[in-house]
């Protein structure tokens, strides 16, 4: 069953960075938001190849493509000046604070499309960060001892240990030949859908909204990173379906932006949910999200779900 006509194998690539750490390392509970941000001034600093002051920067500047692509006319008004980048950094949303030195400290890194051919320099870019400095004060440090690659059984095949070379791996997902028209899925990090310019609450969520967000992700990056085009009209059609047993609460959570030098929410909903009905090319689509993330703030790790039971 290929109702979306996929290859039998997607660009997209699941890693896990794994840090000695020299100094004592202290984080916020839910620190993605932390790892995006050293991430973008350490490739900054590493990678960008435009003048001095160059705005917005060119489209053949690796840190562009990596963390700023270029605006995109094909693509839907609401993402056209901001396409998605090909990246999404994972951590739990529960985590311990305080790691102290020689401790290992770990997070996920998805890669879509030409991403992943850069894994050496985002390795090296995040090795520059830890060995720099980042958290409370910028004083916790570490050394890069491992990356490892999802493997289709979920486990981690390790590539490349310290200061070692990444060898060669698999790095795309290999799609199932069956998706089963129910699944059970988790929301693991705040979803955060917008509608009339406020944030869902968990007792607004409905099955057809949840799954035209998806619609909305899969196609766009479907476009950007893998040259797959889906008839929109007749997916928005089929996103449809009434769910049971909803699980979901209100996570609050705000992020401290060093930007805006304020605190911005990121507030979702997690929990657990049916999904039901599923027609073939959502139920396709939904198996691909669980790499994709979903809702706004997803660079932040926002949106994470995982299919838990199929049925």
């Amino acid at each position: 069953m290929n109702p979306l006509d996929l290859p039998s194998e997607l660009p997209i690539a699941r890693y896990r960075l794994t840090f000695t750490l020299t100094q004592n390392l202290q984080l916020p509970p839910y620190a993605a938001s932390t790892l995006r941000g050293v991430f973008g001034h350490a490739l900054l600093a590493a990678a960008c190849t435009c003048p001095i002051d160059q705005t917005p920067h060119l489209s053949g500047c690796p840190y562009a493509q990596i963390f700023e692509p270029a605006p995109r006319a094909d693509l839907p008004s609401s993402v056209r000046q901001n396409p998605p980048p090909p990246y999404v950094v994972e951590t739990p949303l529960f985590a311990p604070t305080h790691f102290p030195a020689g401790a290992d400290y770990s997070f996920d890194l998805v890669l879509f499309g030409q991403a992943r051919h850069s894994l050496p320099l985002i390795g090296a870019v995040f090795a520059q960060a830890f060995a720099k400095g980042l958290g409370v004060n910028n004083t916790g440090k570490g050394e890069l001892t491992s990356i490892a690659v999802q493997q289709a059984d979920g486990s981690f095949l390790m590539i490349a240990g310290r200061g070692g070379l990444i060898g060669q791996h698999h790095n795309s997902i290999k799609l199932p030949e069956y998706y089963p028209a129910q699944a059970r899925i988790q929301l693991l990090t705040p979803l955060r859908i917008q509608q009339k310019g406020r944030i869902l609450r968990e007792n607004e969520m409905t099955q057809a909204i949840f799954l035209r967000q998806l619609m909305r992700r899969y196609l766009t990056l479907a476009r950007l990173y893998w040259q797959n085009n889906a008839d929109t009209a007749e997916l928005t059609v089929q996103a449809a379906g009434q769910g049971q047993s909803p699980q979901l609460l209100w996570h609050e959570h705000r992020r401290f932006s060093n930007r805006q030098k304020q605190t911005t929410p990121l507030s979702g909903i997690i929990g657990t949910w049916q999904l039901t009905d599923l027609s073939p090319a959502f139920a396709q689509m939904l198996y691909i999200g669980q790499w994709l993330h979903l809702g706004k703030e997803t660079v932040f790790g926002n949106g994470q779900y995982r299919i838990i039971r199929t049925l």
